[in-house]
């Protein structure tokens, strides 16, 4: 009944915004008694937005197809971002060697581009704050270290998951690039400016930052509802979110422990 619901993404962003505002609350009519529609779209680009119970919202996303992995044309791109800021004053001699040896950290085979198709679903506007995390799963034994999100190992995290309510999961990888592209057609690699980017301490600054989809602080680490994977970020955009992306980050910058997650919801 839901997946007949919802439109195509190319649908929804086609309707007036009434319209839009009307389906947002015969779907959280629909989802139950732990839904409630905003009463205006979010993002430039006009997005349903539904809150949960536990006060943590959501976006609509209708379903769609777009490639996922990595592009050809984004390759170099990603290599820059890899390489991040540097002082103008760097010999070219030696960044272009660094660009040869960072290329080769880029698994082709696993970032190989794809076509997919994504079915409808809500995802969290922002990774997980441990606030609303407790009011989802009173008692959890996620971390709260004063971040806004909320932390913890895999065990934490499985016993999270088994006792989430309402049909609420982690989001998939193919959720999280699909939404971190802005619905399919932009590109998760950020260029970085030279001297990097400005404003990117205290965490609340990071998560102040939305895409055109309303969806916050995409660059900030996530957990995918697969293995536990994650991508992490520059502040601004986002680095990866397809299996061979988030595995190429986590492992070369954050080794050890889990960081925040972003919450999503089946529509289908």
């Amino acid at each position: 009944m839901l997946a007949d619901m919802i439109p195509s993404l190319s649908e929804l962003l086609g309707l007036a915004a009434t319209e839009r505002l009307t389906l947002g609350r015969e779907l959280a009519q629909t989802l139950g008694s732990a839904w409630t529609a905003s009463a205006s779209l979010v993002g430039e680009r006009g997005m349903i937005e539904l809150v949960h119970a536990s006060g943590h919202p959501f976006v609509v996303v209708g379903a769609t197809h777009f490639v996922r992995g990595l592009r050809a044309d984004e390759r170099d791109g990603l290599v820059t971002a890899m390489m991040g800021p540097h002082d103008p004053d760097d010999d070219e001699t030696d960044l272009e060697a660094e660009r040869r040896v960072t290329a080769r950290q880029i698994p082709r085979a696993v970032l190989a581009a794809e076509p997919v198709q994504v079915p409808g679903f809500l995802i969290g506007r922002e990774p997980l704050p441990y606030v609303r995390a407790r009011a989802m799963v009173p008692g959890t034994s996620l971390d709260d270290l004063g971040y806004p999100e909320a932390l913890g190992g895999a065990d934490a995290w499985s016993a999270f998951l088994a006792a989430l309510p309402d049909g609420l999961t982690l989001c998939s990888e193919e959720q999280w690039e699909l939404v971190a592209r802005d619905g399919g057609g932009g590109s998760w690699i950020v260029p970085v400016p030279p001297n990097g980017f400005p404003k990117l301490w205290p965490p609340v600054e990071i998560f102040s930052l939305e895409n055109a989809l309303g969806v916050r602080s995409l660059a900030v680490a996530e957990i995918f509802a697969n293995g536990y994977r994650r991508g992490v970020g520059d502040g601004r955009g986002n680095w990866g979110g397809s299996t061979g992306n988030a595995e190429l980050h986590a492992a070369v910058r954050w080794p050890d422990g889990y960081g925040g997650s972003r919450l999503a919801r089946p529509l289908a």
